[in-house]
């Protein structure tokens, strides 16, 4: 997070032409892709519905638990369906929720990342060209791109996009369709886009937030456009003044922007700014995560050495600040779940983050995500779980 607060200093002290702003896209976009690879906000926000299950009345745990990792240099962690999703710089591994192995499969990627939804993963090669779309079956597409690769999702009808960078353009937005066919494509000239996200019914509406410079001063933007349509802006707003955007997304009727300084919410109809809360004066923030209401921000005050963990509705209003000290944070169905040290795994109750309970941990963990009744860790050479019902939840 550091090194990203260090990137938008350095942007907003600039003072250049356009050209050189141009050719400062690269650099800009990669710092883009790690925050949002860290954050990594879609995989722990999705409400995993039974019918999207294969192993929907399975026993949990039974005995393929705790599941050891194969060897490999980095892990990433995630939900495709009802499974889990393990990507390594090497292979794309799915569990069902007994510990059983559905799928291993390489990828062959330098710079594994990984987008779900639903029941389909897209993993792209970050700062390289190739992408492929996955189920717990195995690949079912794959795209190479004349440029590299800065950021992606993946819709619930399949369909996929792409932020590229090029010497042509400071951006470009790709999309395609679920069997890999291109649909859409829109360049940004002097605007870096630094996140994408599809709207959640299947209309394959996608939001974009960009950051460009309006009389030398930092300016972030949000489009939301029509992929299906040459007419394709539906609506643009500005966000506040100086603030860098870093994730935005679709839920129901708002689409959302979180920024460096506040998060903005707008009607997905209009593009009327329904709500805003700037946490600016709290902290710096280190982590966000978006669920089904509520959004969950973490911020650290340097003056105080306080670690706070804020609630703000998808309507943009703030909810509720905790101080804690915590190691990860994700919401299911609107429950928030934090990893806090000895602690081990706490369950928060929206509004209010009243804890309902806690399950203590007897090992150190660096991810969760919560499927059904269980929350599953990643931890450095194992995949463990703890079912939560019965023990105080």
């Amino acid at each position: 997070m550091a090194e990203r607060l260090n990137d938008i200093t350095k942007y907003r002290r600039r003072k250049r032409k356009y050209s050189r702003t141009r050719l400062a896209a690269t650099a800009l976009l990669i710092a883009a892709v790690v925050i949002a690879f860290y954050f990594n906000r879609d995989n722990i926000a999705d409400t995993v519905k039974g019918w999207f299950n294969p192993n929907y009345g399975v026993e949990i745990f039974a005995d393929g638990f705790p599941v050891m990792l194969p060897g490999s240099v980095s892990y990433d962690f995630g939900r495709i369906g009802g499974n889990l999703l393990l990507l390594t710089d090497t292979y794309l591994y799915v569990y069902d929720l007994s510990g059983g192995q559905i799928l291993s499969g390489a990828h062959g990627y330098s710079s594994p990342v990984f987008r779900t939804s639903r029941d389909k993963a897209l993993v792209f090669d970050s700062n390289y060209y190739d992408m492929s779309v996955w189920t717990r079956t195995g690949k079912q597409c794959a795209v190479k791109l004349e440029h590299k690769i800065m950021q992606a999702d993946i819709g619930i009808t399949g369909a996929f996009a792409a932020i590229t960078a090029s010497e042509s353009y400071a951006s470009t937005v790709l999309v395609y369709d679920e069997k890999g066919e291109w649909l859409y494509s829109r360049n940004f000239v002097d605007e870096y886009a630094t996140a994408v996200h599809f709207s959640e019914d299947g209309n394959q509406n996608i939001a974009v937030a960009a950051v460009g410079e309006d009389g030398g001063m930092l300016r972030s933007r949000v489009y939301f456009l029509r992929t299906d349509d040459t007419d394709d802006i539906i609506w643009r707003a500005d966000l506040p003044p100086g603030d860098f955007a870093l994730g935005c997304f679709v839920r129901g009727k708002h689409v959302v922007v979180v920024s460096d300084q506040s998060v903005s919410s707008f009607d997905s109809a209009t593009g009327e700014l329904a709500g805003s809360y700037n946490f600016g004066g709290t902290g710096t923030l280190a982590d966000f995560c978006a669920g089904d209401n509520y959004l969950a921000l973490t911020l650290d005050n340097a003056t105080t050495g306080d670690r706070h963990l804020q609630t703000v509705k998808i309507t943009g209003e703030f909810e509720a600040d905790t101080i804690f000290s915590y190691e990860k944070v994700a919401i299911f169905s609107d429950m928030v779940y934090t990893l806090e040290g000895e602690r081990g795994l706490s369950r928060r109750r929206t509004p209010g983050l009243t804890i309902t309970g806690e399950v203590k941990l007897t090992d150190d963990y660096a991810s969760l995500i919560v499927v059904n009744n269980a929350a599953f860790f990643l931890g450095g050479d194992k995949i463990a779980a703890e079912e939560y019902a019965g023990a105080g939840y």
